[in-house]
């Protein structure tokens, strides 16, 4: 816990138990992915079409996009996790 400005916060975690979870944050990762390309075929169908599939064409565009974006937010706290445990290490050598 050296790397926490408050180490009685709950969010405040080692970053090897963050490491060690890493399967959890890239399967989160996968997840929102695959959602972001369910978007982007939805919106690709519903111009093809010219009908509206629930919302517009160009809002399952942008719907997509977003759910890529929050899909990148698990991998920065785990490779952060990585990165942080990395320069541990090597202060140790």
């Amino acid at each position: 816990m050296a790397h926490c400005l408050n180490p009685k916060s709950p969010i405040c975690l080692d970053p090897k138990s963050i490491i060690d979870a890493g399967g959890y944050h890239l399967m989160a990762s996968r997840i929102f992915f695959i959602l972001g390309l369910v978007f982007a075929v939805l919106g690709i169908i519903s111009d093809a079409m010219d009908a509206i599939l629930g919302i517009e064409p160009m809002s399952w565009f942008l719907l997509a996009i977003g759910t890529f974006v929050v899909g990148i937010l698990p991998c920065l706290g785990w490779m952060m996790a990585v990165y942080l445990k990395f320069v541990e290490v090597k202060k140790e050598q």
